[in-house]
């Protein structure tokens, strides 16, 4: 509505617009009030989410590094070969 149109409007017309602006603001507000609680909500949940993988790539570190020390602290065996002379044809 232009600033032409609004002169022309006679005072209860006016009033009428402002009740329907007011309105229309305490909608927006309310709206406004629940995403802020939903978006509160999702960065405690994100928080969450980043402390326990940050737990769990600890964990994993840990393991590799127990793996890396138990592989290095065991002998040197050779791997086992599979035996192709008991190839059950009754030798």
């Amino acid at each position: 509505m232009t600033d032409k149109e609004l002169k022309k409007l006679k005072r209860t017309e006016l009033l009428e617009l402002m009740l329907f602006m007011k309105k229309e603001l305490d909608r927006v507000k309310d709206e406004n009030a629940v995403l802020e609680k939903k978006l509160e909500e999702r960065e405690a949940d994100l928080d969450e989410l980043l402390g326990r993988t940050g737990e769990t790539l600890r964990m994993v570190s840990m393991l590799c590094e127990n793996a890396g020390l138990s592989a290095e602290a065991a002998p040197d065996t050779e791997p086992l070969a599979e035996d192709t002379d008991s190839g059950g044809d009754g030798e």
